[in-house]
C-alpha cells in the first residue's frame, strides 16, 4: 500500500484541507511540483477556454491564487465578461486532482501588482514586451518581440518595457474538491469557502 493511500485517505477532512492547501502554497516555491502549472478555465464567446499558467503566489489564509498575463490576452476579455472561473491541478506521482472555482479580479496596479512585477526576473518579463497582442494572427511562427529580443538577454532597463502589458490574475475561491484515483477505490472531498472561510467540508462519493 503506497504511502500516498496511507497519509491523505487517513487524514480528517480538516487535516485533509490544511494539507492541500500547503501543497499548492509549496509549488509557488517549488517549481518542479506538479501543481506549479495548473489549467485556467475561463467562458469565451466560443465556449469553455483553457490554458496553462504558472501558479505564482497562494495564499493560504484568505485562499486566494495569483496568476501573471498579459493584459492584452483573451482571457483578460473573458475574465472582464464573466469572472466566475474554474483551476484544474493534477498530481500524477500522488494520484490525485483538484479542482477549485471562484471569482477572478485583475489588477494593473498596486501594491500587490508593483510587488509582482519587482519578483519577476528580465527573461520572465520578456513575453509582456511582444508588439503584437496575444492571439493575433502571424504569417509565420513568430514571438512577436522586438528585432533581436528571441535569442538575447534582457538587461533590467529592457525588461521594463514590458510592465504596462502585465496584469495579476487574483483569484478568490469558493469551492475546492479534492479526488484520489486508485485502483483500489477512489476517494473524494469537497470544501466551500464563504469570504475566505471553510464554510462546509464533505466527504462525497467518487
Amino acid at each position: 500500500m503506497s504511502q500516498v493511500w496511507i497519509n491523505e485517505t487517513g487524514f480528517t477532512l480538516a487535516e485533509l484541507e490544511k494539507h492541500l492547501w500547503n501543497l499548492l502554497f509549496r509549488a509557488t516555491i517549488q517549481k518542479k511540483e506538479a501543481f506549479n502549472k495548473p489549467t485556467l478555465g475561463t467562458l469565451s464567446a466560443e465556449g469553455p477556454s483553457l490554458r496553462t499558467l504558472v501558479l505564482r503566489e497562494v495564499d493560504t489564509g484568505k485562499k486566494i491564487l495569483i496568476a501573471h498575463t498579459d493584459r492584452r490576452s483573451p482571457k483578460v476579455r473573458e475574465i472582464q465578461a464573466e469572472p466566475r472561473i474554474s483551476w484544474h491541478f493534477y498530481d500524477e506521482r500522488r494520484g490525485f486532482q483538484l479542482r477549485l472555482s471562484g471569482k477572478a479580479f485583475l489588477l494593473a496596479e498596486g501594491p500587490l501588482w508593483e510587488a509582482q512585477w519587482a519578483k519577476t526576473n528580465p527573461g520572465s518579463r520578456k513575453v509582456y514586451a511582444s508588439l503584437i497582442a496575444p492571439g493575433q494572427p502571424s504569417e509565420h511562427p513568430a514571438s512577436g518581440l522586438p528585432s533581436g529580443w528571441d535569442e538575447g538577454r534582457l538587461s533590467e532597463e529592457e525588461s521594463e518595457q514590458g510592465k504596462p502589458n502585465f496584469m495579476l490574475i487574483r483569484s478568490e475561491i469558493s469551492a475546492l474538491d479534492w479526488l484520489f484515483l486508485d485502483a483500489r477505490g477512489h476517494r473524494r472531498a469537497v470544501f466551500r469557502y464563504q469570504d475566505g472561510q471553510l464554510a462546509q467540508s464533505q466527504w462525497c462519493i467518487p
